[in-house]
């Protein structure tokens, strides 16, 4: 059986990395796995060899009168499960870009479709799209009844404050169409029932996972590590804010890069002399995991006011690295007093400062706690076999 997987940009360029665990899981359990990426870089990671890239140019949209008027009935169709849903109905207000929205999903779907025929076959076809989001718009426009459309949900893709219009395009036909949407948080799943309760029987949680590391990482009593992309939503402002209040040696790395860079290193010339800094931008996955394995770090920080579930929090707590989080999104399933410190998501420098000193200083033992808590909860080899089987067991 086959496996088509739809991402943002993987295996091109270097987010998604969390998908680099789970695709050579997929890729052992599927005979062939169509991966479908929105978005192309020059970069170009490597993929087991029975993983195959499908490349699409959607282009600009022609022959709009013509689209129309053979999907009137799929327009109409969405057009009133929008005109019910007290969320969606915002985006009537906005009837050009309305429409304008309904063109490009339907021009894009019908793009999708000529290249799905290609495979088809008397099996039904399986669809994974990694993210709730445009892809996952375009599948439930063609998908046929004995098709499967699973879809991940992580945060941005489904937290309305998270959304700059406060609704999602079409959603309330995609509800209709997939058939369960695996939040990788139990979080995730809990904003997601309350908001569509109708839905509830298709939310089911299905965490992400990492690599289990044997070797824990080496005690250190100076080394802070955080990584993420460097923008406002992530807050690295603040790890700057926390560390002017600390008076013992520290030597803060950061890894990712953004559009905060600037302003970050300027912040950080305030920074007193007991404080250094290095910031490695961004580098590759396998080099954080490197680095993890051959030096010793005390502590682990991240300060975003919203997440879904951080991979990168799960990567330090499989060497076994404390860390200090705010309670937002998911993160208090990943953090709690044995793996680290939470902090509300309004806190002050001096008590963030405080709970990383307090982490810095965690025992061997406790670090042995914190690996086998990864272990036990967000192994990639556990975690995705499960969630394989499940999908599979609708399908067959």
């Amino acid at each position: 059986m086959n496996l088509y997987l739809f991402t943002d940009s993987f295996p091109y360029g270097n987010r998604e990395a969390f998908l680099e665990n789970e695709i050579t899981i997929l890729a052992d359990a599927f005979d062939k796995v169509y991966v479908f990426p929105w978005s192309k870089y020059s970069v170009i990671r490597e993929m087991p060899s029975n993983c195959i890239i499908i490349d699409l140019e959607f282009g600009s949209t022609k022959g709009v009168k013509k689209l129309v008027l053979t999907n009137i009935g799929l327009i109409l169709a969405i057009f009133f499960k929008d005109l019910l849903s007290s969320e969606n109905r915002v985006a009537l207000k906005r009837p050009k870009a309305y429409f304008n929205e309904m063109i490009r999903l339907l021009f894009e779907s019908n793009i999708l479709q000529n290249e799905l025929s290609k495979y088809n076959n008397r099996e039904p076809l399986l669809y994974y799209t990694y993210w709730f989001y445009t892809w996952t718009n375009l599948l439930s426009v063609i998908k046929n009844p004995k098709d499967k459309l699973i879809t991940r949900s992580h945060g941005f893709d489904f937290n309305l404050e998270r959304n700059g219009n406060g609704y999602f395009p079409f959603r309330p036909f995609t509800w209709s169409q997939i058939d369960v949407n695996y939040n990788v948080s139990n979080f995730g799943a809990s904003y997601l029932r309350k908001l569509y309760p109708k839905m509830k029987n298709k939310i089911k949680v299905s965490y992400l996972g990492v690599k289990d590391q044997e070797s824990l990482n080496s005690f250190s009593e100076t080394k802070v590590v955080s990584c993420s992309n460097l923008i406002p939503l992530k807050r690295v402002h603040l790890i700057v804010k926390a560390l002017r209040s600390i008076k013992i040696p520290i030597h803060w790395i950061h890894f990712g890069d953004g559009s905060e860079m600037e302003r970050i290193l300027q912040l950080c010339k305030s920074l007193p002399t007991n404080i250094t800094y290095e910031f490695k931008g961004a580098v590759k996955n396998t080099k954080v995991l490197e680095f993890y394995r051959e030096i010793p770090v005390s502590a682990f920080i991240h300060l975003s006011e919203s997440e879904g579930l951080p991979v990168s929090m799960m990567e330090a707590q499989s060497f076994g690295i404390p860390i200090l989080a705010c309670n937002v999104g998911g993160v208090s399933e990943i953090v709690n007093e044995r793996t680290g410190a939470l902090i509300p998501k309004d806190f002050s420098s001096e008590s963030a400062a405080q709970q990383l000193v307090n982490i810095m200083r965690f025992s061997m033992e406790r670090r042995k706690e914190i690996q086998l808590y990864q272990k036990k909860v967000f192994s990639a080899e556990k975690n995705y076999k499960s969630f394989i089987k499940e999908i599979n067991r609708g399908i067959k």
